[in-house]
Protein backbone atom coordinates (compact mmCIF):
# COMPACT_ATOMS: atom_id res chain seq x y z
CA UNK A 1 0.00 0.00 0.00
CA UNK A 2 1.23 3.18 -0.96
CA UNK A 3 2.05 5.97 2.04
CA UNK A 4 0.41 9.05 1.91
CA UNK A 5 1.82 11.63 0.29
CA UNK A 6 1.45 15.25 1.07
CA UNK A 7 3.46 17.39 -1.05
CA UNK A 8 4.66 17.29 -4.90
CA UNK A 9 7.39 15.63 -6.29
CA UNK A 10 10.12 15.95 -9.34
CA UNK A 11 10.34 13.26 -11.52
CA UNK A 12 13.09 11.78 -10.77
CA UNK A 13 11.59 11.48 -6.75
CA UNK A 14 8.72 9.71 -8.27
CA UNK A 15 10.92 7.25 -10.64
CA UNK A 16 12.93 6.25 -7.32
CA UNK A 17 9.07 5.99 -5.60
CA UNK A 18 8.03 4.14 -8.67
CA UNK A 19 11.07 2.43 -8.66
CA UNK A 20 11.52 2.63 -12.57
CA UNK A 21 13.51 4.64 -14.58
CA UNK A 22 13.07 8.23 -14.85
CA UNK A 23 12.73 8.10 -18.90
CA UNK A 24 9.62 6.46 -17.70
CA UNK A 25 8.02 8.93 -15.99
CA UNK A 26 9.41 11.26 -18.97
CA UNK A 27 7.59 9.13 -21.38
CA UNK A 28 4.25 9.60 -19.26
CA UNK A 29 4.25 12.80 -18.75
CA UNK A 30 5.20 13.59 -22.37
CA UNK A 31 1.76 11.21 -23.41
CA UNK A 32 -0.23 13.29 -21.35
CA UNK A 33 -0.42 10.35 -18.46
CA UNK A 34 0.58 12.55 -15.57
CA UNK A 35 0.09 16.08 -15.33
CA UNK A 36 2.90 18.70 -14.01
CA UNK A 37 3.19 21.78 -12.62
CA UNK A 38 5.83 24.14 -13.67
CA UNK A 39 7.39 25.89 -10.18
CA UNK A 40 10.43 27.58 -11.08
CA UNK A 41 12.45 25.31 -13.17
CA UNK A 42 11.45 22.13 -11.89
CA UNK A 43 8.22 20.17 -13.14
CA UNK A 44 6.51 18.39 -10.37
CA UNK A 45 3.94 16.28 -10.06
CA UNK A 46 0.93 16.89 -7.49
CA UNK A 47 -0.01 14.48 -5.09
CA UNK A 48 -3.53 13.99 -6.30
CA UNK A 49 -2.10 12.88 -9.88
CA UNK A 50 0.24 10.32 -7.63
CA UNK A 51 -2.50 9.02 -6.07
CA UNK A 52 -4.67 8.55 -8.97
CA UNK A 53 -1.88 6.94 -10.60
CA UNK A 54 -1.08 4.49 -7.77
CA UNK A 55 -4.72 3.68 -7.73
CA UNK A 56 -4.10 2.26 -10.73
CA UNK A 57 -6.32 4.98 -13.06
CA UNK A 58 -3.55 4.62 -15.35
CA UNK A 59 -3.08 1.42 -17.14
CA UNK A 60 0.14 0.26 -17.91
CA UNK A 61 0.73 -2.02 -21.14
CA UNK A 62 2.36 -5.12 -20.28
CA UNK A 63 5.49 -6.01 -21.76
CA UNK A 64 5.82 -8.20 -24.58
CA UNK A 65 8.83 -10.95 -24.79
CA UNK A 66 10.72 -10.71 -27.79
CA UNK A 67 10.41 -13.19 -29.90
CA UNK A 68 13.85 -15.56 -30.52
CA UNK A 69 14.97 -16.45 -33.96
CA UNK A 70 14.37 -19.72 -33.77
CA UNK A 71 11.17 -19.32 -33.24
CA UNK A 72 10.48 -16.96 -36.55
CA UNK A 73 8.54 -19.21 -38.97
CA UNK A 74 11.11 -20.26 -42.05
CA UNK A 75 9.43 -18.52 -44.69
CA UNK A 76 9.43 -15.00 -42.32
CA UNK A 77 13.02 -15.58 -41.63
CA UNK A 78 14.02 -16.19 -45.56
CA UNK A 79 12.12 -13.07 -45.98
CA UNK A 80 14.55 -11.11 -43.64
CA UNK A 81 17.39 -12.81 -44.87
CA UNK A 82 16.72 -11.44 -48.35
Amino acid sequence: MPESLNRCLTIRQLSRRWQCRDALVRAMVRNGQLATIQIGRAKKITPETIAEAERGMLTARPRTPRRRRDEIPAEIRDLIDA
